[in-house]
């Protein structure tokens, strides 16, 4: 050591110091100490030739400092679960926590570009040498004893007994756009002299004398596959193991005998009787009048709300190739620019068409968002010559040369670090995909109505892409739309959309004719317009919230006084409860029937289904104890609050093909149900940690909160059985 180190001999229980610089036996237990910490050295190499130097970190100083650490971190983490990834937050109230999450750990960390190495000690025939190997790079040439020796570190190349051969990739893409829906590997077994014919792709496995070969990824080319391969001996046992610890669990859980029936036997077993009172009261909050209240179109030239009844229907294609009427595509395009689905009354499908029709208008109307944050907003405002305000208009962005005021910070911000962009940056960057939204809206590119009557991959074009067609399907389309422009500008002036609805028949009957391959059923299309109209999940948010926080309350005032007679306003809540979690069931089965696959393949919809879990949750133990009905109705509207965020894209989206595996959707189902349980157990912990707070009064327990402890504790460790069967299960399969 370079200083004197003082030391309690273990042996002999003397205090002595060990003298800088001098040496001596790492054998003798020795308990030194140096500037306050303790340590004993079990070991000392006697060929380490680099010297490091011991240094706390500022979190280890104190158990104060070791702390606020701790705590600092568990907030840093409930952020990023909560939002996700930092760099990508867009809220403006995250934007003050935004430092604090990205902030680097002060724990040591590996170099990212650094390459794992091995010192080795080469010894042949009496000779010995230290060989420095770096992994996966070319063998090293070493000579020892006059011996030659190539040594190497990375993986070990094997041949199989057999050959495969790629008769055919195939890739499928959603319709009128190049995403991928699906890619398999058509192949052929080859073994001395027999061949066998298989289709690999997404979780679909061939197995093949011990080997499982998996569709990995492909080529840029789209000619060829790339394949990953696995060849575990040990399979069927595991597999045998995972079949005896799921039939365990789902004894344990029907076993009499269990300990999870034991306890469900000890709960009280007062419980609420089911009602259905006030369904149909309760129902009718969700219900949607499709026949808004026409505005008058005398001094705004608009269509009316009644003809956008009809409008909305119209099918249409998004960019990403999926189908769904104009109604979706329209909430979107004005949610994304206006922040809201409706302007002034005006209903968004006759708005968005009225944008393209009389565009000139339009583009002076104030009609995008600006940012909320004063002092961006007025930075922005100045940058583009006006007054800072809530909205401006498209013209706004461009100077009286028709030159984009935003081009140069566009420009200079895209070519920063997504990492190192500020507040200002990403409001710029916002601000100007809203401009280009409602460039792509007057210039008619997102309208795609029209679908090609040859056309590959089922391609839909927009108004603007009329003129590549063939003469005779070019005129068909043009004397259509042109049709319709006409009769909708007349039907405005006089208040009569007679026309323009046999018009938009006229292109309906169209879009059915030539592409009934990729249209949607009637049924489909008029249920997503009830899901965009009803807002199924925004509404529940405050539903589930204030039925949860009024039975704690109830919960809370009858614990405290258990003589009060609050059992009719305690079943009407209860009810309450039960009903949001059939309409959020509702909601959730809706939702899958549009997208055709498991509401739970991104992340707001995997928000919306632990909602859901939690409420299941809940209602599953509700009948032995409100606790837990009223504490998972609060986390279901928290979880579905931060839902609707903007971080989060409510959009129904196309499956991407690692998902489009009927395996996988109950992978994912089972193990995000689990969470709905896990979090009962952890709002239940909460609950009865404070409880505990007002266990005494007087000197004396109060029996009737020692009660609920128990019940609360017996239920929690049910939940937590049945959390963990069920994420246990999920892993599984």
């Amino acid at each position: 050591s370079s200083e004197n180190l003082n030391f309690l001999s273990m042996n002999e229980g003397t205090n002595a110091t060990l003298k800088a610089y001098s040496q001596t036996t790492s054998d003798e237990k020795r308990l030194y100490t140096l500037k306050d910490l303790n340590f004993v050295v079990k070991f000392a190499s006697l060929h380490a030739d680099i010297a490091f130097e011991g240094k706390n970190r500022p979190q280890d100083e104190s158990f104060s400092a070791w702390l606020s650490h701790l705590s600092s971190e568990a907030f840093r983490g409930a952020l990023i679960g909560l939002f996700g990834d930092p760099k990508d937050w867009q809220a403006s109230f995250l934007q003050g926590f935004k430092a604090f999450a990205m902030k680097e750990d002060t724990s040591l960390k590996l170099n990212q570009d650094a390459s794992n190495a091995l010192v080795l000690e080469l010894s042949y025939k009496g000779e010995s040498k230290d060989v420095t190997i770096f992994e996966f790079a070319p063998a090293k040439s070493v000579t020892l004893a006059g011996q030659k020796f190539f040594i190497a570190w990375g993986n070990v190349e094997e041949s199989a007994p057999f050959e495969i051969y790629l008769k055919d990739f195939v890739l499928d893409r959603y319709p009128g756009s190049m995403s991928p829906s699906s890619y398999a590997s058509e192949v052929e077994v080859r073994d001395a002299g027999e061949t066998l014919d298989f289709r690999i792709f997404m979780n679909n496995v061939l197995d093949y004398k011990g080997y499982r070969f998996y569709q990995s990824s492909y080529d840029q080319d789209e000619l060829g596959t790339v394949l990953s391969v696995n060849k575990d001996p040990g399979k069927v046992p595991t597999y045998i193991g995972y079949f005896l610890l799921c039939l365990g669990m789902f004894l344990n859980i029907l076993n009499p005998h269990s300990r999870f029936r034991t306890l469900a036997r000890l709960i009280n077993q007062d419980a609420l009787k089911k009602s259905v009172a006030v369904f149909a009261l309760f129902f009718m909050a969700f219900g949607v009048n499709l026949k808004a209240e026409d505005m008058n179109a005398t001094k705004t030239p608009v269509l009316s709300n009644e003809h956008a009844l009809n409008i909305a229907s119209l099918v249409v294609q998004k960019n990403g190739g999926r189908m769904v009427p104009f109604d979706t595509l329209a909430g979107e395009i004005l949610e994304k620019v206006y922040k809201n689905k409706t302007y002034e009354g005006y209903n968004a499908s006759s708005l968005v068409l009225s944008m393209y029709i009389f565009r000139n208008w339009w583009a002076y109307e104030p009609l995008i968002v600006m940012p909320k944050n004063k002092a961006v907003n007025e930075e922005i405002a100045k940058i583009l010559g006006i007054k800072p305000s809530a909205y401006i208009a498209y013209m706004d962005f461009f100077d009286a040369q028709s030159r984009y005021k935003l081009q140069r910070y566009v420009e200079n911000i895209s070519r920063k670090n997504p990492n190192s962009r500020g507040v200002f940056d990403k409001e710029i960057i916002k601000l100007d995909e809203r401009a280009n939204i409602l460039n792509l809206v007057f210039s008619g590119d997102l309208l795609r109505f029209f679908p090609l009557q040859s056309g590959e991959n089922n391609l839909w074009l927009a108004p603007s892409n009329i003129k590549d067609l063939e003469n005779g399907e070019k005129d068909q389309v043009m004397a259509l739309w042109g049709n319709y422009i006409n009769t909708a500008i007349l039907g405005i002036v006089e208040g009569n959309y007679t026309k323009a609805d046999s018009v938009l028949e006229a292109i309906k009957g169209y879009q059915k004719e030539y592409g009934f391959a990729v249209m949607p059923s009637q049924s489909k299309i008029e249920t997503e317009i009830f899901v965009n109209k009803s807002q199924i999940f925004v509404k529940l948010t405050p539903v589930y919230l204030v039925a949860g926080f009024l039975l704690l309350v109830l919960v809370l005032f009858k614990m405290l006084r258990p003589k009060t007679k609050i059992d009719l306003v305690f079943k009407l809540v209860y009810i309450l409860n039960i009903l949001a979690f059939i309409v959020h069931s509702i909601g959730l089965a809706l939702r899958g029937y549009l997208a055709d696959h498991a509401p739970w393949s991104n992340a707001y919809e995997s928000m919306i289904y632990i909602a859901w879990a939690l409420a299941l949750s809940g209602i599953f133990f509700s009948r032995k104890s409100p606790i837990a009905l009223s504490l998972t109705s609060i986390l279901a509207g928290l979880t579905l609050a931060v839902a609707h965020l903007s971080e989060m894209d409510p959009q129904i989206t196309n499956l991407v093909p690692v998902l489009n595996s009927y395996w996988l959707t109950i992978h994912v189902s089972v193990i995000t149900a689990s969470y709905g349980f896990l979090g009962l157990c952890a709002l239940l912990g909460i609950f009865v940690l404070a409880l505990m707070c007002f266990m005494k009064k007087d000197g004396k327990h109060n029996q009737n909160i020692q009660r609920n402890i128990t019940e609360a504790t017996r239920i929690n460790e049910m939940a937590m059985i049945l959390g963990l069967c069920l994420l246990t299960v999920g892993n599984f399969l």
